[in-house]
């Protein structure tokens, strides 16, 4: 990909690539296994932050790849795309090995004011999703975002 059709306010995607092009799911495949089968590839890394977008294109990928003689990858997603247990699934038998999600905080106001477009709540869904299934997963988070008050100490202080 080039760009983000995102404005999360603390990346510089969209201000160093204003405009946004993915290649096509048939792309990805084919390129893929062209590196496999020509160079002995072992594992893919996408190192793109909105591999699991658009949809369409990510359904797509959790379709074609399987059997197509890929080996193994792993990726970044945003944690709204992995939504249910269908596409867990589906990304297992695609042969991801590893996602990073790009979590940023678990306050909603935090990720409102970072214009992230995700919630909590899809947070939490995805991570829980990811917890029952055999792929590593490596949540990305920002701390100290401007705006967020320190989280106050739960445990008593002592003299």
């Amino acid at each position: 990909m080039r760009g983000c059709p995102f404005d999360c306010k603390f990346c510089s995607f969209p201000a160093a690539s204003p405009k946004w092009r993915y290649k096509s799911a048939e792309k990805i495949r084919d390129d893929w296994a062209g590196y496999a089968a020509d160079n002995g590839t072992e594992m893919m890394y996408a190192m793109d932050s909105t591999f699991t977008i658009p949809p369409v294109r990510f359904r797509k990928l959790l379709e074609i790849l399987p059997g197509s003689g890929i080996p193994v990858w792993e990726g970044f997603s945003r944690a709204n795309t992995l939504n249910s247990e269908a596409v867990v699934a589906g990304l297992e038998a695609a042969h991801c090995f590893q996602i990073h999600v790009g979590f940023e905080s678990m306050n909603d106001q935090t990720l409102k004011n970072m214009s992230k477009r995700v919630s909590v709540k899809q947070n939490l869904t995805a991570h829980e999703l990811l917890s029952r299934s055999e792929i590593n997963t490596y949540g990305l988070f920002i701390v100290g975002y401007p705006g967020r008050a320190p989280r106050r100490s739960r445990t008593p202080r002592t003299s």
